[in-house]
């Protein structure tokens, strides 16, 4: 049983059964949706992904009792729906001052509006991106790793996992993954340790997902997106962040560096900062 609490076991294990459940039910579901609603589209789309995302948490939940013997308290529901939509708020405020920003620099160009029924498979990526990768990554990674190395280390390591695993994303390159991990990794990992809590940093996310690539039409970390409005990003990819999209941007890094830092003060200041030395 010590083996099975030590943190990298618990790591890769927590990790592999969400990601096991989360493929299965997501291929099994798509196949039968396919099968008894043949051209549902987006209804059929938002239920699997629905269905994935709930068994994806089912999963991690089970196994947190299982091994760990607690109840997951970073699924606690009570806060869940105002931090939610805190944080859907705040990733849309964060991803439109960054676009704004870069308009105003000319590297991003309206071309022409679309009607919002477009924006269906973004909403659906956003949805699972938002949910399992905050699982893996901030109630997995980090937290697991915070256990053992204190909150400091856990959340650079738990960043820079999470910008190198946006490496192999089209039009990525080393540049790419430093500014996911700085701009994304720290966010969101301060979203988590301020509430200790996946609400927060769910909500960042799916919304960061979907403002960026359904409402603004930009690629989202490299996957183009048919969003609100056709658009253009032109000039030095410094500017404009390129292929890649507004994600590779030193705008969106200096919109989001601020934002992360004042959570982490905000988390410190109520003493959800762990130290172990």
């Amino acid at each position: 049983m010590k083996f099975l609490r030590f943190p990298l076991t618990r790591i890769v294990m927590t990790a592999a059964v969400v990601i096991a459940a989360g493929v299965a039910t997501h291929y099994a579901s798509s196949l039968l949706l396919g099968a008894l609603l043949p051209g549902a589209g987006f209804p059929a789309g938002l239920f699997g992904a629905s269905l994935t995302v709930a068994v994806s948490f089912l999963s991690y939940a089970l196994f947190v009792r299982l091994v760990e013997g607690r109840r997951p308290a970073e699924l606690s529901f009570r806060r869940a729906p105002a931090e939610l939509l805190a944080g859907i708020l705040g990733g849309a405020a964060l991803v439109s001052t960054s676009i704004l920003l870069i308009w105003l620099a000319g590297g991003y160009r309206i071309l022409e509006t679309r009607s919002i029924a477009m924006t269906a498979p973004v909403l659906i990526a956003a949805l699972l991106s938002g949910f399992i990768e905050e699982i893996l990554a901030r109630g997995v990674v980090l937290r697991i790793a915070e256990e053992a190395l204190g909150s400091w280390p856990a959340l650079g390591l738990s960043s820079l996992l999470f910008g190198l695993l946006h490496w192999w994303n089209p039009h990525a390159s080393a540049w790419t993954s430093l500014v996911i991990a700085a701009e994304a990794g720290l966010l969101l990992g301060a979203a988590y340790l301020l509430t200790s809590r996946l609400w927060l940093p769910i909500g960042i996310h799916l919304s960061w997902n979907y403002t960026l690539g359904g409402i603004f039409g930009a690629p989202v970390s490299g996957h183009a997106a048919d969003g609100l409005v056709e658009a253009e990003l032109s000039g030095p990819a410094l500017i404009s962040g390129g292929a890649f999209g507004p994600e590779a941007s030193i705008f969106m890094l200096a919109v989001c560096l601020p934002a992360a830092a004042l959570m982490l003060c905000a988390a410190k200041n109520k003493g959800n900062v762990r130290s172990l030395w």
